[in-house]
């Protein structure tokens, strides 16, 4: 079990730092140039999040933001990571998983951290179907769910 660690910590940092570079590119490349649609499907719009996900909690007072966006899902996020690296992966397919997962909160938590909110930039739009505002942490988050998700629904219909 515990060979995985690598995998899962190279999963892990890539996701942060893919994440944090794309996040500076687009606020270094000037956010306006971007605005506009792409393929008629994917639109670049500058948003800071304060809320904690999908703007959830956004309008309590910064205080309150601070214990719950940072504090509590520091404590999560810093707990998981303590289980997965004591009890180990089972599969590349889980380390993948989890270091997505793990790794785009990482990503979120520690931009959140430094300045209070988090950076949002990306739209897709496909008619009746409208996403909110997301980045690649969240990006990583739900891969690695629906990863997870898929493995352990094939795993238990091989049973």
């Amino acid at each position: 079990m515990s060979g995985y660690r690598y995998p899962f910590f190279v999963f892990l940092l890539s996701t942060v730092l893919i994440d944090s570079v794309t996040k500076s590119w687009f606020w270094q490349a000037r956010p306006d140039l971007f605005v506009g649609n792409y393929f008629n499907l994917i639109y670049f719009e500058a948003h800071q999040n304060t809320g904690i996900m999908l703007g959830i909690a956004a309008q309590l007072n910064p205080t309150t933001r601070l214990l719950i966006g940072v504090m509590l899902v520091g404590i999560i996020l810093v707990s998981l990571l303590s289980i997965l690296l004591y009890k180990g992966f089972t599969s590349h397919t889980t380390c993948l998983a989890w270091g997505l997962l793990l790794g785009g909160g990482i990503s979120n938590l520690i931009e959140r951290m430094k300045s209070g909110s988090v950076s949002d930039f990306i739209l897709i739009d496909l008619g009746s179907f409208q996403s909110g505002i997301f980045n690649l942490a969240d990006v990583a988050n739900l891969a690695g769910l629906f990863i997870l998700i898929g493995y352990i629904i094939i795993k238990n219909k091989v049973r």
